[in-house]
């Protein structure tokens, strides 16, 4: 067996209170094969990314969804950009480069050269990198599962000229994409409506600053280039699912909410993270995305007097 693949199989078998899967790539097989040499009664936290871009050239699967959701005492969470590899038992953990796929582990035929180091869990980098991953991902659930596998699905029907798996798992998304500070992140485009225009080049309709402002936010989603308008779409909603102001304020408005109440919990939200802009604004141009990126899920109630803002059903 492979040093970097025993390694961690070793590490994972003395947990005796939690394991900390953290790992961009995972491969519904590789995972399978980690989560046996597990004790059963284990919690197991796993953290990953799904870029529908990656999910659609295979480089990580979906399907661990399932595993996980099977598996009693585990949970899975989604963290935009993330990159990092960390493994923990209890105390004890290994970071390097090396994700849960079988060519990272040492378990293919044509192996990758992978590192995994010892390390302490109580270690201050480690510590401070678990708060950081914790507040900046968001749990997985059915509907981002649906939004992203939606995602895939389009980009595979868009005929999408997409990188190879190899080079995928080494490049950044397109424009430095979601690997720019998304958690922190919130639109600039007043015309979330005409974004796809801008995306395709055509300006026509969109004052120069609006059209600014929409590269801006198409360059810090990572939307790559090539898509038709279905599948545009279903990106960029993939994208939204999975930050964490998005699925905070959804929560905040299980319960009908006026335009001050959300942009009091937005400031409240993002703090220092809002600049050159008041809450309000902020507030009123995230609104005119959740409205046109999911309609059937957000509308404004009534349409004249005070503003209520009302969240239907979770299914986008």
């Amino acid at each position: 067996m492979h040093p970097t693949g025993e390694a961690l199989l070793d590490l994972v078998a003395t947990a005796r209170h939690e394991v900390l899967l953290v790992a961009p790539f995972i491969k519904r097989p590789t995972l399978n094969r980690v989560l046996r040499a597990i004790a059963p009664g284990v919690p197991v936290l796993c953290v990953t990314r799904w870029e529908p871009r990656e999910i659609a050239a295979g480089v990580s699967d979906l399907e661990i969804w399932d595993v996980l959701a099977a598996r009693q005492g585990t949970e899975l969470r989604l963290r935009v950009g993330l990159h990092a590899k960390l493994y923990r038992a209890d105390g004890q953990c290994l970071v390097g480069s090396a994700n849960l796929t079988d060519a990272a582990l040492g378990w293919s035929g044509r192996p990758n050269l992978e590192l995994l180091v010892p390390g302490q869990a109580d270690d201050p980098e480690i510590e401070q990198f678990e708060r950081e991953l914790m507040a900046s991902s968001v749990v997985a659930d059915h509907d981002v599962y649906e939004s992203v596998k939606r995602a895939a699905d389009a980009l595979r029907a868009s005929a999408l000229q997409m990188l190879g798996p190899e080079v995928l798992a080494e490049a950044a998304p397109t424009g430095g994409g979601t690997d720019v500070g998304l958690s922190g992140w919130l639109p600039s485009c007043r015309s979330p409506d005409r974004l796809f225009e801008a995306y395709c080049g055509r300006d026509d309709r969109m004052l120069t600053s609006a059209f600014t402002d929409a590269q801006r936010d198409l360059a810090a989603l990572g939307v790559p280039t090539g898509l038709n308008r279905a599948a545009f779409h279903a990106y960029v909603v993939a994208v939204l699912e999975q930050l964490p102001v998005v699925r905070d304020l959804d929560a905040f408005a299980e319960v009908p909410r006026e335009r001050d109440e959300m942009s009091g919990h937005l400031a409240e939200r993002m703090g220092a993270d809002i600049v050159g802009a008041s809450a309000t604004e902020a507030w009123d141009t995230l609104k005119l995305w959740l409205l046109a990126f999911f309609p059937e899920r957000y509308r404004i109630k009534p349409p004249a007097g005070t503003e209520v803002f009302v969240r239907g059903r979770r299914l986008a």
